[in-house]
């Protein structure tokens, strides 16, 4: 059986939270390594992701690390309330992926709740507006 990893992360200090039943200890090292992995060269882009949910994102990555990102506040300014438990309640709204960790693919998202996606949100997330939102889609 095939299972997806995902890792919650604060958005405002980009540390993982205890949020979720996949979360891991050990991960912190893991996703220290894929923020320096960020630097090195441009990951390919990941816009089919874009648009979906996370659970739609697992299913489609089952063997990725996802690195996830609710950025409800500095796109909405809500509160972020990600937790893996509610996957297919939050939507896709940047992705950059293709980064290696020995073989381990790590793949960061960008999520905002299904519920507040409008056209406008839908427009600018797949002209790559809200890519700033994740330092490892920068060049």
């Amino acid at each position: 059986m095939v299972t997806a990893r995902a890792i919650v992360v604060d958005r405002e200090s980009r540390h993982p939270t205890r949020k979720g039943k996949l979360f891991q200890a050990a991960i912190g090292v893991g996703l220290a390594a894929a923020f320096v992995l960020a630097g090195c060269g441009s990951p390919p882009p990941a816009e089919p992701l874009v648009g979906m949910t996370v659970l739609q994102v697992e299913a489609t990555l089952p063997d990725a690390t996802l690195v996830i990102y609710d950025v409800s506040t500095p796109v909405l300014g809500l509160d972020p309330t990600f937790t893996n438990l509610r996957g297919g309640a939050f939507t896709v709204i940047s992705a950059c992926g293709g980064m290696t960790d020995s073989a381990q693919e790590v793949v960061p998202l960008a999520v905002i709740p299904t519920t507040e996606v409008t056209e406008q949100i839908r427009e600018r997330a797949n002209a790559g507006r809200f890519d700033d939102q994740l330092s490892e889609c920068s060049p």
